[in-house]
């Protein structure tokens, strides 16, 4: 999120970039572009998301890090018209957590002030499957206390992380 690289600068996004991590946007200001949004504001366009949300953050980390964002999460995986049309146009594919198997959505509240590092360990690993995205915050206490325990749970059951564009 690009409010997030003003605040504590791109230390974070470099070290990642150099151990083989890829960054994508998350846009610049976080903004839930939903139905109540565009009910509320009826002249937004694909434009003006690209204005606001996808360009600022594209520029800022090119110019900090000469770093091309080659994809984009829209602020809480909410696409409409205005997000996917802004994608396009941007030429960058959209990124979302996947659906589960059993065509549920997982979602992993790991920043929620009740959720326990357990407890996140057993929704992602249990949960596991081939090509799957799992969405975790970098900004989270529990996701930091419990990564490496999933991660060599899922090694040891055969996953592999990839990138994206792996």
């Amino acid at each position: 999120i690009g409010n997030k690289v003003n605040k504590y600068g791109v230390g974070q996004l470099q070290y990642a970039v150099e151990n083989g991590f890829e960054i994508a946007s998350h846009t610049m200001n976080h903004k839930k572009i939903g139905s109540a949004f565009l009910e509320a504001n009826p002249d937004y366009t694909a434009q003006t998301y690209i204005n606001e949300e996808i360009k600022p953050l594209n520029d800022l980390i090119k110019q900090e890090m000469d770093y091309d964002i080659k994809y984009l999460r829209a602020a809480e995986g909410v696409i409409t018209d205005p997000v996917l049309e802004a994608a396009i146009q941007a030429q960058m594919p959209l990124v979302r957590g996947n659906v589960d198997i059993n065509g549920n959505t997982v979602y992993i509240s790991d920043y929620a002030a009740d959720t326990t590092p357990e407890s996140i360990y057993e929704k992602v690993v249990s949960t596991a499957y081939d090509g799957k995205v799992v969405i975790m915050h970098g900004t989270s206490s529990q996701t930091a206390e419990i990564l490496d325990k999933i991660c060599n749970t899922l090694y040891a059951d055969g996953y592999r992380f990839v990138t994206v564009s792996e």
